[in-house]
């Protein structure tokens, strides 16, 4: 298990365990079966919320405001899926490079380009959407 994933046991309770029988295909829920969910909720606020592409061995590329590179140590709280949830580094706001930015070096003049496609379903999947594709 990826150590940056915190997994949790749980007991469910499911009303109707025969509603959505399909023999054959979908058995009945029955005492004592194990399965595999998902957890979905929102995130707390004023969570800074990534891409996992962006961040690289516990730091993460930015813009500063003259467009030169930075980077910056960050404190990952925990990853699911293709999202990076921080615990520090970030108060957000910040233009962060989400791709392989090598040859990185430090300082020298970049270009942000807003992935506005890749922003909308960022923000779709920290409000418990669907996954990054």
């Amino acid at each position: 298990m990826d150590p940056r994933t915190r997994a949790i046991n749980v007991v469910a309770a499911v009303d109707e365990p025969y509603a959505k029988v399909v023999p054959g295909v979908r058995p009945a829920l029955v005492r004592g079966m194990y399965c595999e969910m998902v957890l979905q909720a929102p995130p707390p606020p004023d969570t800074v919320v990534l891409p996992r592409s962006a961040v690289w061995n516990g730091c993460v590329y930015l813009v500063d405001a003259n467009g030169r590179l930075r980077k910056k140590a960050v404190q990952v709280a925990f990853s699911q899926d293709d999202l990076v949830i921080l615990e520090s580094g970030l108060s957000g706001g910040e233009l962060v490079i989400v791709s392989d930015p090598a040859p990185a070096i430090e300082g020298m003049k970049v270009e942000a380009v807003l992935d506005a496609e890749l922003h909308r379903q960022l923000l779709e999947q920290a409000e418990g959407g669907e996954a990054l594709r």
